[in-house]
């Protein structure tokens, strides 16, 4: 009996110990919840430096991060990774979200399907008992990598390159890096467009979440038949691609329509600068602006003054100013203009070989550096296509063109963006 009593008293006291331990052990490990929240709306993205507090009853079918300092939903860290919502616990039935970058290139988003109604600013409870557990450990999705489906690309790919092969089967080829200078090829996608033959991809990230890239639809292999129109099309991962629309030209005379690229203005509005040529006049750059928030509907073309016989125009907009670099087809040079409206006046300010970078350049593609600095993408022709140059904020002084590493020769008039 004082036997039995012994070791009743043994089991007795050691689940005290355990449950004293594993208390302690959930204390160590409660995590902080960020307030107060503001609620907010989904879907839902962010871009900035800041640091921000939010709350939601959905995170729809995704979250993504990148180049963020910390990410946290209910207090647990989801840093720069992907993450399927269905693997995040509501917290209270709500998840609130701390944001963090020290950099003005960091992102967050929800996105998805998204059903659930959004909250007002719930009152958060915290507490060892309602810590939600993750499923996905950090690391098991890419780091800086906004894709969408169950099986992201691979790797720390903080830069997208879009482009097509100078020979064979024109098509869509996806390449990434995470220096914007040493490329590696994601996806040969097969995509061809609805013509069978797709050049001059522009792409952007949407934001819907999804990537869309604008492109030439020639008739036929090669350059150059008569192009009237220019095409969109979609992708959630980079690698499959569905055409959303076509977008005719609408200018009487249309003899070709190429090199269409996105710029999205400080007001929001989505545009596309296309290089129309026609019998009565040589190439003008044209602006088309989309209509509706799904990039299916578009307004007709609009010239935004950009001096005859320039192509391949690619704007960027700094402050107040407009910036854009263009190919004078007379001289061959990229030239740069700028004007304090899309649609002009422009002034050159670049002419001739301004930037040292020679002549037979074309499709100039440009990239906000992280120290103030642009570098711009050119296809360098018969020089060993893309290629690429660094300047300064200012854009006036540029360091000697270089080939890109292993792809200088497999690709042609590309846009490089920072995912």
């Amino acid at each position: 009996m004082k036997t039995r009593r012994f070791s009743l008293s043994i089991i007795i006291l050691v689940v005290v110990l355990m449950t004293i331990v594993g208390i302690g052990v959930r204390q160590t490990r409660a995590a902080t919840v960020c307030s107060p929240a503001t609620a907010i709306s989904v879907p839902f993205a962010k871009d900035g430096a800041g640091d921000f507090c939010w709350q939601t009853a959905s995170l729809c079918t995704y979250i993504n991060s990148w180049n963020l300092t910390t990410l946290e939903v209910n207090g647990t860290a989801y840093t720069n990774i992907y993450v399927t919502s269905s693997s995040i616990a509501p917290l209270n039935g709500a998840y609130t979200i701390h944001y963090n970058s020290a950099v003005s290139y960091g992102h967050f988003e929800i996105a998805g399907a998204c059903s659930v109604t959004n909250p007002t600013n719930t009152p958060i409870v915290t507490g060892p008992t309602l810590t939600p557990t993750r499923t996905q450990t950090p690391g098991t999705g890419p780091t800086n990598t906004p894709v969408r489906t169950s099986t992201p690309p691979s790797g720390p790919a903080t830069y997208i390159f879009a482009t097509f092969p100078p020979t064979g089967t024109e098509r869509l080829m996806i390449y990434t890096s995470s220096d914007a200078v040493n490329f590696t090829l994601l996806s040969d996608t097969g995509y061809k467009g609805p013509t069978g033959y797709i050049r001059d991809p522009s792409i952007m990230k949407y934001t819907d979440g999804k990537y869309y890239i604008a492109f030439t639809t020639p008739p036929a292999a090669g350059c150059c038949g008569n192009e009237s129109s220019f095409s969109i099309a979609s992708s959630l991962d980079l690698r499959t691609w569905t055409t959303v629309t076509t977008v005719n030209a609408g200018v009487s005379g249309t003899i070709h329509t190429w090199a269409p690229e996105w710029f999205v203005d400080s007001n929001g509005s989505v545009n596309i600068l296309a290089s129309i040529n026609t019998a009565a006049a040589n190439y003008q750059t044209y602006k088309f602006t989309a209509t509706n928030s799904a990039l299916t509907s578009w307004s007709g073309a609009t010239a935004i003054g950009i001096t005859p016989n320039h192509i391949d125009t690619f704007i960027v907009k700094v402050g107040s100013v407009y910036h854009a670099f263009s190919k004078n087809e007379t001289t061959l040079y990229i030239e740069h203009a700028t004007a304090s409206s899309l649609t002009g006046p422009w002034t050159w300010v670049g002419t001739g070989n301004w930037a040292g970078w020679g002549a037979h350049r074309e499709a100039p593609s440009l990239l906000k550096l992280d120290n103030g600095g642009w570098r711009i993408y050119v296809d360098g022709g018969s020089s060993g296509h893309e290629m690429y140059s660094d300047g300064d904020s200012n854009f006036g002084s540029w360091t000697a063109l270089k080939a890109l590493p292993n792809i200088s020769t497999s690709t042609s008039h590309g846009t490089v963006i920072r995912q």
